[in-house]
């Protein structure tokens, strides 16, 4: 049964682009998504493909810092991975066209639709990271989920970059993700 707030016409729809495959020791090995050179200019072959289609295609970039030769440099990436959302009147012509792995399904096995508010949300909230949160040493903290919800405990260590938190517990240090644990 389909959504019936969503237009069957044209809906968006959940698409994995391929990665290039390319031989290598022997057998055929598939190397990441990345931009190639089309038509005189950088972009995402799979993009680039439904484009000429006829297809609607949104795939959310993030940009990112890398050095180069001694120097800082942005370039940007796809924030979803190989997600990319593709609007278009027949989901199943969509994998055939050149570039395009697969759709995604549903639990009934249909391509998976997606509001368009949801897609909306990417456009208007580029890529917005929240930064970690970091927890002092000796802080007392309370854990708000798992078996031991409720119990309250000094922070012993604290990881922001695994996003975990070491307890120090009764019974020696436990470590929780950072999403169980609250400030007291």
């Amino acid at each position: 049964m389909t959504n019936p707030e969503i237009d069957i016409g044209t809906a968006w729809y959940v698409a994995v682009a391929g990665g290039d495959r390319k031989p290598l020791g022997g057998h055929m090995e598939t190397i990441r998504y990345q931009r190639r050179r089309i038509d005189g200019r950088m972009q995402f072959p799979a993009e680039y493909f439904l484009k000429r289609a006829g297809y609607e295609v949104f795939a959310p970039i993030e940009q990112f810092k890398v050095w180069i030769r001694h120097r800082k440099v942005i370039k940007d990436r796809p924030q979803l991975g190989r997600y990319i959302f593709v609007r278009g009147s027949c989901p199943w012509s969509i994998p055939l066209v050149e570039g395009v792995s697969y759709l995604v399904l549903d639990a009934d096995g249909r391509p998976a639709q997606i509001q368009p508010h949801e897609v909306d949300e990417y456009r208007t909230h580029p890529s917005e990271k929240p930064k970690p949160l970091t927890f002092r040493r000796g802080q007392i903290v309370r854990v708000s989920a798992g078996t031991l919800q409720g119990m309250e405990w000094p922070v012993k260590r604290c990881k922001p970059h695994r996003g975990e938190v070491g307890l120090d517990t009764d019974h020696g240090l436990v470590w929780l993700p950072v999403g169980h644990v609250e400030r007291v």
